[in-house]
């Protein structure tokens, strides 16, 4: 976000290379804004003005949330944190049955299994859902939602193996696999996230429940929402070029158990494995993944 620049930008052109930004003719984002998508914007008039200055400008933070899998049934465009997608706080929200697929226009988010911010969390980045299994979801069921604000730059946590921030600690900056690689037990209890936003995962190799740690403290494992304190690994929620919100997910297949034998990897779908590949044991170096017979 820029609330104010120095002195308001005289724009005769603009390229949106990801997300939905709202520009205003003056600072603080006063007077009405015009909403730019993706794209390229060669003249004023290509977005709906006829005056240079630009005064702010902002990130709009967009979801459409749909009832059924595959973009179907009763939809609801989000853009604020919704602690209950099945009983809206107001008479003027859709009231969803469920949620069955989700697009992403906007901004980063968090979807959580239960209302009010709680059960399994789910990293939610631009782009589409079309089913639970889409988004890593551990059952069909996605209750509430959270947009993340915080600033995604040179990320830096410190974690304790005791509450309160006591016990031994160590400080992370980029994605650790195994937190017994920086010297650091299975257990953590508190957390103190200095900047950016991590995902942290139950065990090793980006793996199991994962949870969001936005910038702030956790005194015990019950404020960063794990039941049993323990974190076997980490990464940071890093920004690609210029502002696309990206965190590795990448599996290792390989034909023999243990690790061994040939090996294939992918870091996106794959509808089908070679004939000849059988795979007997896997690596996940990131995301959740789900495998079908």
């Amino acid at each position: 976000d820029s609330q104010g620049l120095e002195r308001p930008l005289q724009v005769a052109s603009a390229t949106v290379t990801a997300g939905l930004w709202l520009l205003y003719p003056k600072p603080f984002f006063e007077d009405t804004p015009y909403i730019l998508e993706p794209g390229e914007y060669p003249t004023l008039e290509a977005w709906g003005t006829s005056g240079p200055s630009v005064g702010s400008l902002k990130p709009m933070r967009l979801a459409v949330v749909y009832e059924a899998p595959g973009f179907q049934g009763q939809s609801w465009e989000v853009s604020r944190d919704i602690y209950n997608l099945q009983q809206p706080e107001d008479s003027q929200s859709p009231q969803l049955t469920s949620v069955g697929s989700l697009r992403i226009l906007g901004g980063c988010w968090v979807g959580y299994e239960k209302e009010g911010f709680r059960g399994h969390q789910y990293l939610l980045e631009e782009g589409e859902y079309a089913d639970w299994s889409n988004w890593g979801g551990y059952d069909e069921l996605l209750t509430s939602l959270r947009v993340i604000r915080t600033d995604f730059g040179d990320p830096a946590v410190v974690l304790f193996e005791d509450m309160d921030f006591q016990g031994h600690r160590v400080e992370v900056s980029s994605a650790l696999p195994d937190v017994e690689l920086a010297q650091h037990g299975p257990s953590t209890q508190a957390i103190h996230v200095l900047s950016g936003v991590w995902v942290a995962y139950e065990r090793v190799g980006f793996s199991g429940e994962q949870f969001i740690l936005e910038k702030g403290v956790y005194r015990n494992c019950d404020d960063w929402g794990s039941g049993n304190c323990a974190l076997g690994s980490l990464q940071p929620v890093v920004q690609v070029g210029e502002s696309d919100l990206h965190f590795v997910t990448k599996i290792q297949l390989f034909s023999g158990p243990n690790f061994l034998g040939d090996h294939i990897s992918f870091e996106d779908d794959q509808a089908s494995l070679p004939a000849s590949f059988h795979p007997q044991s896997c690596r996940v170096h990131g995301g959740s993944w789900v495998l079908f017979e």
